[in-house]
C-alpha cells in the first residue's frame, strides 16, 4: 500500500478531532442534535485550522443514519459512501479552478433535483473567494433560498474578498490559529498511535514552527521522520527548518544588552556556517524581543508567551537587561529590516548592520537614546550603584567622595560639544571619505565613534591593540581630524582608545544625572548638599 501523508492519514473524522476549534464544533453538534442547521455556512480562517475538515464532518453528520452524540458514525453506508466519494449528492468544488459563471450555473440547475441516495445534498465550495464577480452574482439567489434538501458550506482564507451580499446569507464561523500546546497535544496522540520515536523537545519545536496550522505541523513531522529514518530529534528539526534554538536567541540578546559587537559578529558567522536562514532568524529575534517586552508589561507572562516554563523564566530574567524603549526600538528595527531583506541578495549584511545598530545606544534616535541611557543609570542604581555624599572629614579609612552636585558639575563640564556629537552622527560619511583609496584605513570600520567630552573617541575592541598602534604610527589620527573638519565643518580633536580604557573613564552624561537628581523617586537614595 502506498505511503499516505500524516495530515491525510489523520484527517479529523469527528468534531472532537478538530483541534482548537471547540467554539465551532460544539455549536455544529448542537445544531445537528436539535435539527436547527442552517442552509448555508461560511468557514473562515488561516490555512490548516480545520475549515475543510469540519465541512466534511458536517456533510456526513447531516446525512448519517446512526449519529453518535452529534457526530457522524463513519460506519453506516451513508458515511462510508461520502468518505469514499462514491455518493454524488455530496459535492466538493475547488473555486480556484472552477470560478466561472458556467460552473455556478451548473450548480443552480442541479439543486432543483432531489438527492439520489442521502437525505441532504451538500455543496462544499473551497477557496470560495476565488469566484469571479459574475459567479458570485449567479450564486446569490440560490444561496439565499435553496431547496430544503440543499446545504452550502463555503470555506475561505480571505473572507474580506467576499461580497457583503454573500456574507449576509451565511452563518459564519471563524477558525482561530491553533496554539502550539494544542498542536503538540494532537501530535503526541498521533505519535503514540503510529508508534513513532520523537523527542518531547522536537514536538514543541515542530508545533511552534507550524505557526498555528495543524496541517503544517504534520507535514513538518513527516519530513523530520524521513530525515531521521523514523527517529525525530530536536536537532534534526532545527536542521531541517533552519530555525534557531532558544540558546542562540538568548545569546544574541545578551550580546546586545552588553554592547558586545564582536560577539554579535561571531554568532552570525557561526550561524552562517551552519546554514541558518537569515530571514527566519530575523523573525525569531523579533518574536524573542516581543516576548521580552511582554515580560515587562504583563503580570503573568505565561498567559501571552507560547513557551515552556523554563524558557519563560529565562525570558523574565533577561528582560531586566532592557528598557521598554529599547525593546520597542528593537522590534521596530528588526521588522523594517525583515521587510527590506526579502528583496536583497545578501540578507546577512542587513542583519549584521541591524544587530550592530541595536548594540549601540548612540545609533538610536536621539530622544530614544537619551531615554535608554537614563534607564541604564536607573537600573544601575536599582542594583546598588549609588551616588554618595562626601565622606566625613575625620574618617581616615574612608575615601573622600565628591558630592552629587560636584559630580554633576564635572559631568556638565565634560559633556560633548555639539561639534563632537555631530561628528559621531556623521561617522559613516567621515569613514567613507577617509578610507577612500587607502585599504589600511579600512581597519577603522571595526572601531566605534563615541563622544568623550571635548574630543571624538574612536574606540577599538581590546583585541585590536596592534591595529590601533599601527594606525597611530601612520598618522591616521591627524588625517582623520582633517577629514572631520571637512565633513563636519569644525575642528574636532580625535583620540584612539581601547574599549576597556574608554569604559573605565567614560562619564555618565550630565543630562541623565540631572534628571536623576530631580527625580523624586530617587530622593531616598541620593542626597545633595550645598
Amino acid at each position: 500500500m502506498a505511503y499516505q501523508a500524516l495530515y491525510r492519514k489523520w484527517r479529523p473524522l469527528i468534531f472532537e478531532d478538530v483541534v482548537g476549534q471547540t467554539h465551532i464544533t460544539e455549536t455544529l453538534k448542537n445544531q445537528i442534535l436539535t435539527g436547527t442547521t442552517s442552509h448555508a455556512y461560511l468557514m473562515c480562517g488561516t490555512r490548516g485550522t480545520g475549515k475543510t475538515s469540519t465541512a466534511k464532518i458536517l456533510s456526513r453528520a447531516l446525512n448519517c443514519i446512526a449519529l453518535e452524540n452529534g457526530n457522524p458514525c463513519n460506519a453506516c453506508d451513508h458515511c462510508k459512501g461520502i468518505l469514499e466519494g462514491s455518493i454524488m449528492d455530496v459535492v466538493e468544488i475547488d473555486a480556484a479552478s472552477n470560478n466561472g459563471v458556467d460552473n455556478i450555473r451548473e450548480i443552480r440547475e442541479e439543486v432543483n433535483f432531489s438527492p439520489a441516495y442521502v437525505q441532504n445534498k451538500v455543496y462544499i465550495i473551497d477557496e470560495v473567494h476565488m469566484l469571479s464577480t459574475g459567479a458570485f452574482n449567479a450564486l446569490l439567489k440560490t444561496l439565499e433560498e435553496p431547496p430544503s434538501h440543499v446545504i452550502f458550506i463555503l470555506a475561505t482564507t480571505d473572507p474580506h474578498k467576499l461580497p457583503a451580499t454573500i456574507l449576509s446569507r451565511c452563518q459564519r464561523f471563524d477558525f482561530k490559529r491553533i496554539v502550539s500546546t494544542d498542536i503538540a497535544g494532537r501530535m503526541l496522540e498521533i505519535i503514540q498511535k503510529d508508534d513513532l520515536h520523537v523527542e518531547d523537545g522536537a514536538v514543541m519545536a515542530v508545533a511552534r514552527a507550524a505557526d498555528g496550522s495543524m496541517r503544517d505541523a504534520l507535514s513538518i513531522l513527516d519530513q523530520c521522520i524521513a530525515f531521521g529514518q523514523g527517529v525525530v530529534t530536536t536537532d534534526n528539526v532545527h536542521a531541517i527548518l533552519g530555525v534557531s534554538d532558544h540558546t542562540v536567541l538568548f545569546e544574541i540578546a545578551d550580546a546586545l544588552a552588553h554592547h558586545q559587537s564582536g560577539q554579535i559578529a561571531t554568532i552570525i558567522q557561526r550561524l552562517s556556517e551552519s546554514g541558518k536562514d537569515y530571514l527566519r532568524l530575523m523573525d525569531e529575534l523579533c518574536e524573542h524581543f516581543r516576548n521580552l517586552l511582554m515580560c515587562k508589561v504583563v503580570t503573568n507572562p505565561k498567559q501571552v508567551i507560547n513557551a515552556d516554563v523554563a524558557v519563560i523564566e529565562k525570558l523574565v530574567a533577561q528582560s531586566e537587561l532592557f528598557s521598554q524603549d529599547k525593546l520597542h526600538f528593537g522590534i521596530t528595527t528588526l521588522t523594517e529590516t525583515f521587510a527590506s531583506a526579502k528583496w536583497v541578495s545578501n540578507a546577512r549584511v542587513l542583519l549584521e548592520i541591524t544587530l550592530l545598530k541595536l548594540c549601540h545606544d548612540y545609533l538610536m534616535p536621539p530622544d530614544q537614546a537619551i531615554a535608554e541611557r537614563l534607564a541604564t543609570v536607573e537600573r544601575q542604581i536599582a542594583h546598588g550603584v549609588v551616588l554618595q555624599d562626601r565622606a566625613p572629614a575625620n574618617s581616615e579609612d574612608t575615601p573622600v567622595l565628591p558630592t552629587a552636585k560636584e559630580v554633576a558639575k564635572k559631568l556638565v563640564d565634560s559633556v560633548g560639544t555639539e561639534q563632537v556629537n555631530h561628528a559621531v552622527r556623521l561617522w559613516t560619511d567621515i569613514l567613507k571619505e577617509v578610507s577612500e583609496g587607502n585599504p589600511l584605513l579600512g581597519m577603522l570600520a571595526s572601531a566605534v565613534p563615541k563622544g568623550a567630552g571635548s574630543y571624538l573617541a574612536v574606540v577599538f575592541d581590546d583585541n585590536l591593540l596592534e591595529p590601533m598602534k599601527l594606525l597611530k604610527d601612520q598618522g591616521v589620527m591627524a588625517k582623520l581630524e582633517d577629514t572631520v573638519l571637512h565633513v563636519v565643518g569644525s575642528a574636532v580633536p580625535v583620540r584612539f582608545v581601547l574599549k576597556k580604557e574608554y569604559d573605565k573613564d567614560e562619564p555618565i552624561r550630565a543630562t541623565f544625572l540631572q534628571q536623576l537628581i530631580h527625580n523624586e523617586a530617587l530622593q531616598g537614595i541620593m542626597t545633595v548638599h550645598d
